[in-house]
């Protein structure tokens, strides 16, 4: 049991948010959304939107000329 949460809120979306440079702490909260608003799809579907928006604000902050992408 103790694993298992350990491995569910912790070790998941750690690895997670390497692969897509998100902060784990975001990967949670998202995940938590996802699950509140869309279910088993919404939980699929969080990190990807998670990351494709953390793509366009950088992008759209740069072109702003408000500074540098954020990495």
């Amino acid at each position: 049991m103790v694993y298992r949460l350990f491995q569910d809120y912790v070790l998941n979306p750690y690895l997670m948010s390497e692969g897509v440079k998100v902060s784990p702490l975001l990967v949670i909260v998202g995940l938590l959304a996802g699950e509140q608003l869309g279910g088993v799809a919404g939980i699929f579907l969080s990190v990807p939107v998670i990351a494709a928006l953390k793509i366009v604000l950088s992008r759209a902050w740069a072109a702003q000329g408000l500074g540098h992408e954020i990495r």
